[in-house]
């Protein structure tokens, strides 16, 4: 059977990238994505519903996001899903978590379109899985209890 796993992506960014090592020492680069869209409740009134999505770019994307983007950034990404397990430490127990693994990312303006800088976004080399082995991350990067 066929499958497709792929993620468009339209948001602001919660904090500046912060980049940290993968297990073999390339760069990897987190943030967060705030993404905002407008739904109707039960009782028919539209209300914004707001999706928080953690994000990870490898390789050459990496260096570049922190260059370019920072706190309430709108940008434009593409990439896959991608998840992450672990083993909780202070409590024994497994924990899985789901984040965007990002190839391409395009700045945007708050209206939605693009801006001509860089004309085709930055894409990366691979996105964020060749420094990963597989099954993602063989540890989160800090010591809490949610990798992000």
């Amino acid at each position: 059977m066929a499958s497709l796993n792929r993620v468009c992506l339209l948001g602001t960014l919660l904090s500046d990238p912060q980049v940290g090592q993968g297990a073999d020492g390339a760069p990897i680069c987190r943030f967060q994505l705030s993404v905002r869209t407008p739904a109707v409740n039960l009782r028919g009134q539209t209300v914004e519903e707001n999706c928080i999505i953690d994000a990870v770019a490898g390789q050459r994307l990496a260096e570049l996001l922190p260059q370019m983007f920072h706190l309430g950034s709108m940008i434009f990404l593409e990439g896959r899903l991608a998840q992450q397990r672990w083993v909780d430490q202070a409590t024994g127990r497994n924990r899985t978590s789901l984040y965007v693994n990002v190839e391409v990312v395009q700045k945007a303006e708050p209206d939605g379109t693009r801006v001509p800088e860089p004309p085709m976004g930055i894409v990366g080399d691979q996105g964020a899985s060749a420094p990963m082995q597989q099954g993602g991350y063989s540890q989160p990067m800090d010591s809490g209890e949610m990798p992000f």
